[in-house]
């Protein structure tokens, strides 16, 4: 007789260690459950001071505004040809000419977006200027470093 009581003590244990593991596994979803609410609140909050932020800074003077409207909602497109109204917009005045740094250029290597941040591509315009060429710079400033950069110049 005391085979079957060993083999039902067994049995018992086996359901109660069962039974621990789907109540830490109910533990453990409800912990992410609360985790994920968490952050969905804290970006909902990030997003409604972000748009309430830009509701305060946004400008009464708007330029030649086109309303459309598609379903149910009003959308604003604004037309920028005349610059002035943009400049007004950025609230601050560019002392800088934005322009080629050499006269008459001549484009060596194009800008190769990469797939990734960290892909390989080429990050800029290689221009061709002979020796001795003025190179134009936006602003008064001072060079900090000249010389090979991964084995290139």
């Amino acid at each position: 007789m005391n085979a079957p009581l060993l083999f039902d003590w067994r049995r018992d244990e086996a359901r109660r260690a069962s039974r621990r593991r789907q109540q830490a596994r109910q533990r453990a979803q409800e912990r992410q459950r609360r985790m994920d609410a968490i952050i969905a609140l804290t970006a909902v909050i990030g997003l409604l001071l972000a748009l309430g932020v830009g509701l305060e800074s946004t400008p009464q003077h708007v330029a030649h505004a086109d309303t459309a409207v598609t379903g149910d909602a009003a959308y604003t497109v604004e037309d920028f040809t005349d610059m002035s109204d943009l400049a007004w917009r950025n609230g601050n005045q560019c002392e800088s000419r934005f322009d080629w740094p050499v006269d008459d250029p001549q484009v060596e290597q194009q800008f190769e977006r990469p797939i990734n941040p960290w892909a390989p591509g080429h990050r800029g315009v290689d221009l061709v200027a002979e020796q001795g060429t003025v190179i134009l710079s936006p602003q008064v400033g001072t060079v900090s470093f000249a010389g090979k950069v991964a084995g290139k110049d």
